[in-house]
């Protein structure tokens, strides 16, 4: 005999939590940002990985965008370095640069994850651009 032969998963959610299991897992999760709004009254600014910044012209060459976004620059670096095929081989974790990287990174080899080192100086604020 199967030892979970016969046990109610729900209702032992139930009775550990006191709460019930969600029938679905898409329940328990909210389907809009309002919910994680806390004090809509207190008017947050954005933070700064969300707000649009002007690119340095090598990096808007390579990229293809004048402005973007930190974490659609990061994301745009990946997306563009898995195109071009330019990850390592041997060592997955770096890339190799092509011209047009080696322009904006200033090496010919470099740790993918730390790219944001490399990117920092190429990234402007659009108030102080």
């Amino acid at each position: 005999m199967n030892p979970t032969e016969g046990y109610d998963i729900s209702r032992a959610y139930n009775l550990a939590t006191g709460s019930q299991l969600p029938e679905r897992a898409s329940e328990s999760v909210p389907h809009s940002g309002e919910e994680f709004i806390t004090n809509p009254a207190k008017g947050k600014r954005p933070a700064a990985f969300t707000k649009e910044c002007v690119l340095s012209p090598e990096l808007a060459a390579f990229l293809g965008k004048e402005r973007m976004t930190r974490s659609d620059v990061v994301s745009s670096m990946w997306r563009t370095i898995r195109e071009k095929c330019l990850i390592d081989p041997n060592q997955k974790q770096f890339a190799i640069c092509d011209e047009q990287l080696f322009k904006v990174i200033g090496k010919k080899r470099f740790k993918v994850f730390g790219m944001m080192k490399y990117l920092k100086s190429h990234i402007r604020d659009p108030s102080k651009a």
